[in-house]
């Protein structure tokens, strides 16, 4: 890799420095790279079998117990670059935790305290507010998932427990809300090229889970809860990556009693197309598991199990996270690092979303593990922790927080 000087708050950094933002790029001869894990790091064995599907599709399928080696995972084997992106610090821009939603040229937080949906460009200047929290036009509660489209200057939130799908334009204008054929209590979206929009949600007794519809709510086509009996409760979420060019929602529920795949929802065809799927997952006994895709990768998380942390509580394990090479079939279970910033842990939930990796730090929080990093010696190249250095002095505990995207390799 390699880097060009600038300056940070005033401290030399190792780093390209945009608008307030630092990129960390790779570099190389012949364009850009293309990645696959050699043998000996995911294991020379492959740990899954493709399998034909009658549709004509390909489903692949692993095997847990196939799995045998550990390794700690650079980011840089799969994203292009990293941006490190601290958000704006005055007042009506901070935040405590919040879901990241991106786009070319915004980025937009919905936030948990306050809850607000707090949009910024991707220098982090705050730009405003959208919405707020309420019960009237244009407000909401709990904000579940969103979209920002840049081509209609339009963003999307969809609430938790709601009728419909609410509409403002970029400049924070309220918006025609679209109404929902069903309800969404926990729900993903995804705006399609042709304006329908397509949608899943847990299905709490309904015998639909996933459906396309017209922004006036007539269903254009629909996919049947596949289990109806089984018991959804709110401990259960619903994922959509969106990182391998289609809108792949996911019903992770807790308490699974059976086997799920990821599938693919081809709007087209009115189906969901199973892409990935994991044998003797359940004999790990997890309270819940996940499956999701990457470009060239598939990956999963699972709880080995649950811990007693008080008299009547319970809760799950450190997840165990693995991965699938698409291509040669190899797999490992895996913990990520930046290495761009020292081999820096991303922690046990690394987030991987519409085509980045994600980080959402907050700053006192990423300035506590630089500084362990800083003082451990564990840094052996100087140009690296110069740069590890360099960020955590321009860092103050008070700030905004700061995201870290890493736009993911389309290898």
């Amino acid at each position: 890799m390699g880097y060009a000087t600038t300056m940070l708050r005033g401290k030399v950094g190792i780093a390209t420095l945009i608008a307030g933002v630092v990129v960390l790029a790779g570099c190389g001869s012949g364009g850009a790279r293309k990645v696959r894990f050699a043998d000996g790091v995911l294991g020379g064995k492959p740990v899954a079998e493709r399998v034909a599907m009658p549709d004509g599709g390909e489903l692949v399928v692993a095997d847990i117990n196939a799995f045998r080696d550990s390794i700690t995972l650079p980011l840089s084997m799969l994203v292009e670059e990293l941006e490190i992106i601290p958000l704006e610090s005055r007042n009506e821009a901070l935040f405590q935790s919040g879901n990241v939603t991106v786009s070319d040229n915004y980025i937009g937080i919905a936030t948990n305290v306050p809850r607000s949906f707090k949009l910024f460009d991707r220098s982090g200047k705050y730009l405003r507010d959208i919405g707020h929290e309420g019960r009237g036009p244009g407000e909401y509660g709990m904000i579940y998932s969103a979209a920002i489209d840049e081509e209609s200057q339009t963003i999307y939130i969809l609430p938790w427990q709601t009728e419909q799908l609410l509409v403002f334009g970029i400049d924070g204008s309220i918006r025609k809300p679209v109404k929902l054929a069903y309800g969404s209590s926990k729900g993903v979206f995804d705006i399609n090229a042709d304006g329908t929009i397509s949608l899943a949600t847990l299905p709490f007794g309904s015998p639909v889970w996933a459906w396309t519809q017209d922004r006036e709510g007539n269903v254009i086509n629909e996919i049947a809860n596949p289990a109806p009996e089984r018991h959804v409760d709110f401990s259960s979420e619903i994922v959509a990556g969106r990182n391998a060019g289609g809108f792949d929602p996911y019903m992770m529920i807790f308490g699974n009693p059976s086997s799920d795949t990821l599938g693919r929802y081809d709007v087209a065809a009115g189906r969901v197309r199973s892409l990935f799927t994991v044998k003797n997952i359940l004999s790990k006994r997890p309270p819940y598991y996940m499956y999701g895709e990457l470009p060239g990768h598939f990956y999963g998380r699972f709880a080995p199990g649950m811990e007693q942390v008080g008299a009547n509580v319970s809760q799950g394990l450190p997840p165990q996270n693995f991965i699938v090479d698409k291509e040669t079939l190899q797999g490992a279970f895996f913990g990520l690092a930046i290495d761009e910033l020292g081999g820096l842990d991303v922690g046990d939930w690394p987030e991987f979303s519409q085509g980045y990796y994600i980080g959402n730090f907050t700053t006192i929080g990423l300035k506590r593990q630089l500084g362990e990093l800083i003082a451990s010696g564990r840094i052996p190249d100087p140009d690296v922790l110069q740069r590890v250095v360099a960020l955590n002095d321009s860092l103050l505990e008070e700030d905004n927080n700061v995201v870290l995207l890493g736009k993911l390799r389309n290898n």
